[in-house]
């Protein structure tokens, strides 16, 4: 049992708001094996770090990221959490983390009002990049990953999917898979494909321990100093209490 450890949107126990500069500097801290992030893209084809397709939530407007500049993005003051920061354009995320070796794993975030070559764009601009600091990629759009399956061929891939109800044979590096939807069976199943399988988002320890019982390859946690802790107990685990562990979950 010794998954990677992945921050979701780059927080730790809601230290910041997510996706943003400020909260991966914090959670950096942390060493978790990749901080988990989201990228838009903006009306003028840049790229900003953010989750949500509305600004409501978080900045108080209705607007959508690609309505706006990335220099208008980045004037908006955003909050969460108890915090509040400015929203961070993916260039200035991307040079942080790799000065100071934090693997990212990062979503392309699509939306119907994408530019039609959205992928393609980032794929030209970031392939060398991502490629050289080891970073990852995913998304929940099967035509995009298509495209930077083309587009960056030796490039880790990942396809998140909401539920297992089937496993796509392309050659996809790792599944996302909510973790409240895994199955032994599932597990079971991709690691003899030699495919691997993250679970999302456990953040109670009972549920990471869900995770861990299944053998997954990595966990997506907004609480990844508890996935620590936890790995390192279970790493104890006799063949019994693993065993319990598997029928108290499934």
């Amino acid at each position: 049992i010794n998954p990677v450890t992945i921050a979701h949107r780059g927080v730790n126990q809601k230290n910041g708001v997510p996706n943003t500069l400020e909260s991966l500097k914090k959670t950096i801290k942390y060493h978790p094996d990749y901080i988990e992030m989201d990228v838009h893209m903006t009306k003028d084809n840049k790229f900003i770090v953010l989750h949500d397709n509305n600004l409501k939530k978080l900045a108080g407007i209705k607007a959508h990221p690609e309505d706006l500049t990335l220099a208008e993005l980045k004037k908006l003051n955003v909050t969460a959490n108890n915090h509040q920061t400015k929203l961070t354009d993916f260039d200035t995320y991307l040079k942080y983390a790799n000065q100071h070796h934090q693997k990212l794993l990062i979503e392309l975030k699509t939306t119907p009002n994408n530019a039609t070559n959205f992928a393609n764009i980032f794929a030209k601009r970031y392939y060398a990049n991502i490629i050289e600091n080891h970073h990852q990629l995913h998304t929940l759009d099967f035509q995009t990953l298509m495209i930077l399956q083309n587009d960056i061929p030796k490039g880790n891939l990942n396809y998140l999917m909401p539920y297992n109800l089937t496993i796509p044979e392309e050659n996809i590096h790792a599944y996302g898979m909510r973790y409240s939807t895994l199955s032994p069976d599932f597990v079971a199943i991709n690691r003899q494909k030699h495919k691997l399988v993250y679970a999302w988002t456990p953040n109670s320890r009972l549920a990471i321990n869900k995770a861990l019982s299944l053998g997954v390859n990595g966990i997506v946690t907004d609480n990844v100093s508890q996935l620590h802790v936890a790995i390192k107990e279970a790493q104890h685990w006799s063949d019994a209490e693993r065993l319990l562990q598997v029928l108290l979950y499934s």
